[in-house]
């Protein structure tokens, strides 16, 4: 077996990838926390220094909040913080390692929108999202296959779970890992 070597130091200099980032990118960001990841989509600026953000799963709230905080730091900040920062979150589905972290991220960042599944889960961590979203003025979609949003010039299409599925759902017990949000 080839024995793993380390990337050079020099090739991880911190926050050197900011400079380069142009208006019109849509920068990628996987946050790995262990049994769950959260993913962030800072979208192409829709106004000259403006930028949203997608967050997709959030088992911990923390990492994603830390992140939101160092791409608002420096001279040209990434991110600049202000209220719309958020355009949606996304719940894929309702197993805590996904959606532990959601409530205190909906608290913080105020996101226009929420999309979750809509399958119930008998999980603590289903039950504060559900809980968090009851407490805000926030967007709450249950999107299935086919569902298109704009956010910006960015065009998202719901590809699941699908409307056949959730008409099954209850009564055939899908696996709720199944029955994700992908888009």
């Amino acid at each position: 077996m080839t024995e793993l070597k380390p990337i050079p130091a020099s090739r991880l200099s911190s926050g050197s990838f900011l400079h380069d980032c142009k208006p019109d990118d849509l920068v990628y960001f996987l946050l790995n926390v262990g049994d769950g990841d959260s993913q962030v989509l800072l979208l192409p600026e829709d106004k000259p220094g403006q930028r949203q953000a997608i967050v997709v799963g959030a088992a911990n709230s923390r990492k994603t909040l830390d992140l939101f905080e160092t791409l608002a730091d420096g001279e040209r900040p990434l991110l600049p913080e202000r209220d719309d920062l958020v355009a949606l979150v996304v719940a894929t589905h309702p197993h805590e390692d996904h959606v532990k972290g959601i409530p205190k991220l909906l608290e913080q960042k105020q996101p226009e929108e929420i999309w979750e599944p809509g399958y119930y889960y008998p999980g603590p961590g289903f039950f504060s999202v559900m809980k968090a979203i009851e407490k805000t003025p926030i967007r709450h979609l249950q999107p299935t296959s086919g569902l298109v949003r704009y956010i910006g010039p960015v065009k998202l299409t719901a590809l699941s779970p699908g409307i056949g599925l959730r008409n099954r759902f209850d009564s055939y017990g899908i696996d709720t890992n199944n029955a994700s949000i992908a888009m």
